[in-house]
């Protein structure tokens, strides 16, 4: 029945983007990021790129600031300037290069950021980086901060329809902190024994810091954009949290999706009053006391919770 309801979706999004590439047809320019050289960023307009043979092009839906761009824009990362930068994205394919991949279009995907000639030694071995090809999509060939952007198919990866474009955009990084506990700890975030190497601090560039801390994804006051874009599950981290912690930190979510739906369905219906029984002190008592408590928890969440995320 699940996989019925994902074909019924992905046929209506193919037929929809179908629909879109009528509208675009005389559309050739697309806006777009560009790093013109390092210190100098544009919002700019530029061809609408085509896919080469092995290639797909997608739209892009989302796209994540990472710290290397920035490295990029400030010249300490060699790039082909001008360049788009953005290798953390996700999107929909809308034209492939090849027939072979014409199979993508239409899909969600996330994907590889490696363009290589998959034949050499290097390659066969697994070692892409190796390859004597080898360029990187937003800093040697041009990335996702655009409408538009050119990837190889082979790299692809179908995004799943109850994962958001947004966490989709998130899932290189992520890749990226699970692997490293693997180097660092020596246990694997993909296999489910994660070292936790977000909760280290590191120096970098004269610098030290909690730099791979996710604390700052504290979305409470982003609920409504998440809801509306489709998100439909929210996953609390709360590993090495006592179980008060968490507890309260769902709450408080609870608390704000369900206002969100109260003022959606019934946009007129007034705030929850406190609940009948009891004197008008005890009201008042449990009034503050709830307050008190939801101060606390959004200081914690804002301030101190170092490893929680979204996911839907």
């Amino acid at each position: 029945m699940v996989n019925k309801e994902i074909e019924k979706n992905q046929n209506l999004r193919i037929r929809i983007e179908k629909e879109k590439d009528k509208k675009r047809k005389g559309q050739k320019k697309m806006k777009a990021i560009v790093f013109k050289e390092p210190g100098c960023a544009v919002l700019t307009e530029k061809e609408i790129p085509e896919p080469q043979p092995g290639f797909v092009r997608v739209r892009v839906k989302a796209a994540a600031i990472c710290a290397t761009d920035l490295e990029v824009l400030d010249g300490n990362i060699p790039a082909n300037y001008p360049i788009t930068p953005g290798h953390e994205w996700s999107g929909i394919v809308d034209a492939a290069g090849s027939e072979e991949d014409r199979s993508w279009i239409g899909k969600r995907v996330v994907g590889s950021n490696d363009v290589v000639c998959l034949k050499c030694e290097a390659c066969r071995s697994g070692n892409w980086r190796y390859c004597s090809e080898f360029e990187e999509i937003g800093f040697k060939r041009d990335g996702a901060y655009a409408e538009y952007i050119v990837v190889p198919a082979y790299g692809l990866c179908e995004l799943p329809e109850q994962v958001s474009f947004v966490h989709g955009a998130l899932c290189y990084c992520y890749s990226g902190q699970c692997l490293m506990s693997s180097m660092i700890g020596g246990r694997s975030g993909n296999r489910g024994r994660c070292a936790q190497p977000c909760r280290l601090p590191y120096k970098t560039a004269g610098k030290e810091g909690y730099f791979l801390s996710l604390k700052d994804m504290n979305t409470l006051e982003h609920l409504p954009e998440l809801i509306e874009a489709g998100v439909d599950s929210f996953k609390i981290e709360g590993r090495m949290k006592r179980p008060e912690y968490v507890a309260g930190v769902v709450s408080i979510y609870r608390k704000y999706i369900d206002k969100y739906y109260r003022k959606k369905i019934m946009p007129n219906l007034p705030e929850r009053r406190a609940e009948s029984g009891g004197g008008e002190k005890d009201r008042r008592e449990k009034s503050r006391k709830g307050e008190s408590l939801e101060r606390v928890v959004r200081s914690i969440v804002t301030f101190n919770f170092k490893s929680w995320h979204v996911m839907c």
